[in-house]
């Protein structure tokens, strides 16, 4: 898949969460109950965050689960974006007419 400068929510999660508050891998994975195995994957951008997670996330670090799963949806939207640019993927968009009430 073609890559965007955009970085990928797990990788926001361990350079700016968890580098920023001084906390490691497995304090997080203690704290919010998410296995080991899977804080490593996320941290390292090889899993994407559900909305199990993107909850677990939010009450642990006080904020919205909202926004990982937005960043989860940001991050999809342009990955593959860049990935039918680069396939050259061609849409042609869809013209419809309202029907009168």
């Amino acid at each position: 898949m073609a890559h965007t400068h955009f970085n990928h929510p797990g990788i926001v999660l361990r350079d700016l969460y968890l580098a920023e508050s001084d906390l490691t891998q497995t304090q997080l994975a203690r704290g919010t109950g998410i296995p080991q195995s899977r804080v490593s994957e996320l941290c390292s951008g090889k899993r994407d965050i559900n909305a199990d997670i993107a909850l677990r996330l939010g009450k642990f670090f006080g904020i919205d689960p909202r926004t990982w799963m937005n960043m989860q949806a940001h991050y999809d939207i342009e990955e593959t974006a860049a990935a039918q640019r680069a396939a050259k993927v061609v849409i042609h968009r869809h013209k419809f007419k309202l029907a009168a009430a």
